[in-house]
This record gives C-alpha cells, sequence and structure tokens, in this order.
C-alpha cells in the first residue's frame, strides 16, 4: 500500500540496519505482565515473532519554517539508531536549519535524538525551539514516575 505525504513533508528513517537487529523483545518490553501471559496474547493474536519496528521522524517545510517532528533515538538506543542526521543531510538539510522540533512524547525513540550531548555534543538541532506537551513533561520530570518504569522507558 501506497502512503503519501503532502507535498511538504518528508519521512526519514533513524535507524539503518538489518531486519534481525530491529526487533523487539515483547516479554522485556511489556514488563509489567507475565510471560505467559504475554506468549499466550502473542499466540491469540497471531503476532508474528520477532517484532520489528522502526523509529520515523517527519520534517515539514512551512515555507515559513522547518519543522521536524520527533527526532529518533540518536545515540541512545545502540548501533543501529542515530542515522536521522545523515539521512537528513542526504537530503539537502542540515540541523541548523530546523526551526522547530515537536517531540509526539518522550519515550526515548521519538525524542532521544534531541537530547544535548546525545550525538556529537552540543544541541543537535541550535536553532530550533523545541516543544513537547505539558502532560509529557509533568509525567516523566515527577522522580515518583520513576520507581513504577520498566528500565527500557528509563
Amino acid at each position: 500500500m501506497t502512503r503519501l505525504l503532502p507535498a511538504n513533508a518528508r519521512r526519514f528513517s533513524d535507524y539503518d540496519s538489518p531486519r534481525r537487529e530491529r526487533t523487539l523483545d515483547l516479554e522485556e518490553l511489556l514488563s509489567n505482565a507475565a510471560r505467559d501471559q504475554i506468549r499466550r496474547a502473542r499466540q491469540q493474536s497471531f503476532v508474528a515473532f520477532p517484532v520489528t519496528f522502526s523509529s520515523t521522524a517527519f520534517l515539514v517545510n512551512t515555507k515559513q519554517n522547518l519543522v521536524l517532528i520527533d527526532t529518533g533515538a540518536g545515540s541512545l538506543s545502540g548501533l543501529s539508531f542515530g542515522r536521522l542526521l545523515g539521512n537528513l543531510r542526504a537530503s539537502g538539510y542540515e540541523p541548523e536549519q530546523i526551526d522547530h522540533v515537536f517531540l509526539t512524547h518522550l519515550h526515548v525513540g521519538h525524542s532521544g535524538g534531541v537530547q544535548p550531548g546525545s550525538q556529537a555534543g552540543g544541541r543537535t538541532f541550535p536553532n530550533a525551539t523545541v516543544r513537547v506537551s505539558q502532560a509529557e513533561v509533568d509525567y516523566w520530570l515527577n522522580l515518583a514516575n520513576e520507581a513504577g518504569s520498566s528500565e527500557i522507558n528509563k
């Protein structure tokens, strides 16, 4: 199935790895459920293993601004990630050109690339205003929530 994006939007991948490296261990990811419960649910839902995933960001040119939606994981999720900047540059854009970064939520696969020092030091998008919902900020900056989070979400 072909997916169409508006003419002023581009999709960029944050990973560049063989299929086997883009897999998730659902039993590790879904740490709040028992392993046998996850296996039963997977079998009943006909979910194939291993589960593959991607990390995608979108660049929208509004004619006044370049807006990046999500940043991928940067260097925070292993060797398979951190390809967003290279893919952005290969398309003719530099990180310094980005005016706004909108983070859909603060999981590492969506926001890790914006973290200072997650790339080659300093701000990844030095001229951008980073925007995220107040609800996300309140949740992830509340230390009480860290105790109940799985390792993958810390």
